[in-house]
C-alpha cells in the first residue's frame, strides 16, 4: 500500500514524475511541482494528489508547452476541469479524456494555492 506523508509529497512526486530525458534544472519548490507522464499516467497522478489531499491548480501540457487542460483541486478532489480544445465539456468528460488519452510525452504543472 502506498502511503504518503504530507511534508514529503511534493519532492516525492517531483522525483516520481521527473522525465530522465529532461530533468528540471531547479530545486523542488514547496508550493509547486512539474513532471512528465512518460513513466506514470494521469490517473496515477490524480490518485496521489487525492491521497495527499492537495489543493491547487493542475495544468496538463503538450510537450511543446501548449496547454491541453486545466484542473482545480481542493483537498484532493477535482472541482473543475476544462479542456483547452473544447471548454464546454463537463468535468467528468475532461477527466475521462485525460485518463484515456494523455500522451506519454505530455507534461504537467501543479501549483498549490
Amino acid at each position: 500500500m502506498l502511503c504518503l506523508q504530507k511534508n514529503a509529497t511534493r519532492p516525492y512526486l517531483h522525483r516520481l514524475f521527473e522525465d530522465p530525458g529532461s530533468p528540471s534544472a531547479g530545486p523542488v519548490h514547496p508550493d509547486n511541482f512539474e513532471g512528465s507522464f512518460a513513466v506514470f499516467g494521469f490517473s496515477f497522478l490524480c490518485t496521489l494528489l487525492e491521497m495527499s489531499q492537495e489543493t491547487g491548480s493542475l495544468t496538463v501540457q503538450e510537450e511543446d508547452g501548449d496547454p491541453i487542460a486545466f484542473l482545480a483541486l481542493e483537498r484532493g478532489e477535482i472541482l473543475r476541469a476544462r479542456l483547452e480544445a473544447n471548454p464546454f465539456y463537463k468535468k467528468e468528460d475532461v477527466i475521462q479524456f485525460l485518463m484515456q488519452s494523455t500522451p506519454a510525452r505530455s507534461r504537467f504543472q501543479f501549483q498549490k494555492t
